[in-house]
């Protein structure tokens, strides 16, 4: 099965696995071994780590299950920010042989929450010398760096969440908990009817991939892209991200659970190959049924016809690609299946009343 190509053309602008906290700084200061995690104090979960560079799984699981609890280490971290100690004190180690008189080990801890019950934690563990009070402010400004991304995207509008085994919401950044606050939705009952539409239209969704949808919120619509992740180590429990934006009028229609699983099932497909230009019988042999009654049907259903549906699409990705950098206009035409710059302009032009790069300009 493909994955949404709007979302893979989008991973230099969208965070991906390991954008929220990659390992670069770590590695340039010698640590072999790194994870992170959005970690409840009382209870830390398998699902809460988003990174694990060279760290045993055993020693990682043991750790989640119940060695959290013992780890003396971290818990001084959450009082003062960080706290340094061999690596044995903090129960984990790394992958294979153990460096020669053992590995050291540095916690870092920055309060999500008001009453500091999550926090953003990160361990980084090498062998050799202790980390030098400069590394360790560079390794504590990567992590509040890491957590500034992600509460606070560079793309205008974006919005974003962490969503763990069962669909927990681990963390909501502030723009998304206020989006729901005000709307006077549950956090968890939109991720439950956001994953019922996705599954509808996706059988499956696997890690790595994106999976959009335009969906109806408060009177009003939203963007919503879902992320899978891998587990962070053998096993910890996987992730989902949910990327949330606005939609422009007339962009796309908003639509939720819909009554014809077949027509469900294809919105999915035209997500996935919008920019192929699939013809009405390849989208109709998805749906099983005639060419003649899938348009029926799925006019009927989505407002719009196929064809009209597809266009659309691409003029809601190539939208959102001119409000969200400078990348060439002819370049995003390719992207999102025209044939050229020319073509791409005179059906932009005629259906929004104006040109790309007018619509660019006045989008800063």
């Amino acid at each position: 099965m493909a994955t949404s190509k709007n979302g893979a053309d989008a991973a230099s602008i969208a965070w991906r696995q390991h954008a929220l906290a990659d390992d670069a700084t770590p590695r340039s200061l010698g640590c072999s071994g790194v994870a992170a995690a959005l970690l409840a104090t009382d209870s830390p979960s398998p699902d809460a780590w988003f990174l694990c560079e060279g760290l045993d799984a055993a020693s990682m699981r043991a750790w989640t299950d119940s060695g959290s609890r013992q780890d003396k280490v971290l818990r001084a971290a959450h009082k003062t920010g960080w706290c340094a100690a061999k690596a044995t004190d903090t129960g984990l180690s790394l992958k294979g042989r153990q460096p020669k008189g053992g590995a050291h080990a540095l916690w870092v801890s920055s309060p999500e929450s008001i009453d500091g019950g999550l926090r953003w934690c990160a361990v980084f563990l090498r062998g050799g010398a202790p980390f030098t009070p400069e590394e360790r402010d560079i390794l504590v400004a990567t992590v509040r760096l890491w957590q500034a991304r992600f509460n606070h995207p560079e793309e205008t509008g974006l919005s974003q969440m962490l969503v763990g085994e069962d669909e927990r919401v681990i963390h909501a950044d502030p723009a998304c908990a206020l989006r729901l606050l005000r709307a006077g939705v549950e956090p968890g009952a939109f991720v439950h009817e956001l994953f019922e539409i996705v599954e509808q239209r996706w059988e499956t969704l696997a890690p790595g991939g994106a999976y959009d949808v335009a969906i109806p919120f408060d009177g009003d619509a939203l963007w919503a892209t879902v992320r899978p992740r891998a587990a962070a180590y053998s096993g910890a429990s996987p992730q989902t991200l949910i990327e949330i934006r606005p939609i422009e009028e007339g962009e796309l229609p908003a639509l939720g659970l819909i009554e014809d699983a077949r027509v469900a099932r294809t919105l999915g497909y035209l997500h996935d190959h919008y920019n192929d230009g699939p013809r009405l019988n390849e989208l109709a042999e998805q749906a099983g049924v005639s060419a003649f009654h899938f348009h029926r049907v799925f006019a009927k259903a989505v407002g719009v016809s196929p064809k009209q549906y597809q266009l659309l699409k691409q003029l809601q990705v190539a939208r959102w690609r001119l409000r969200c950098g400078r990348e060439p206009i002819g370049q995003i035409a390719d992207r999102v299946g025209f044939s050229n710059h020319a073509h791409f302009t005179a059906t932009f032009r005629r259906m929004l009343e104006r040109s790309p790069s007018e619509y660019r300009a006045s989008s800063y």
